[in-house]
C-alpha cells in the first residue's frame, strides 16, 4: 500500500503528463493529453484503476482490499505493456 500511495502522489503531480513526451505516429495528441489529465484528476481525488479481463473500474485508495491486489497489478501490466 505504501508503494500505491507513492505512485498516486506522483500521478497527482502530473507525472504521467510529463512522461507522455511527444506523440507517436497514429496517436492523437489531444487524446493522450486528455488521458493524462484524467489520470491526474483521479489521482488527486485518490482513485486508482483496477482491471479484471476487459472490465475496468476506479476505487478510492482507502477502500482497496487484499483481493483488489490482482486487479491492480493487472492494470499496471496493461499500462506498461500497452
Amino acid at each position: 500500500m505504501r508503494m500505491e500511495r507513492e505512485q498516486l502522489a506522483q500521478r497527482a503531480q502530473a507525472k504521467m503528463r510529463r512522461m507522455i513526451g511527444r506523440v507517436l505516429p497514429g496517436e492523437s495528441e489531444e487524446e493522450l493529453v486528455d488521458f493524462a489529465l484524467e489520470d491526474q484528476l483521479m489521482a488527486q481525488d485518490r482513485y486508482v484503476l483496477l482491471r479484471q479481463g476487459e472490465k475496468v473500474w476506479a476505487k478510492h485508495i482507502d477502500d482497496l482490499t487484499r483481493p483488489d491486489r490482482q486487479a491492480r497489478l493487472s492494470t499496471r501490466r496493461r499500462w506498461r505493456d500497452g
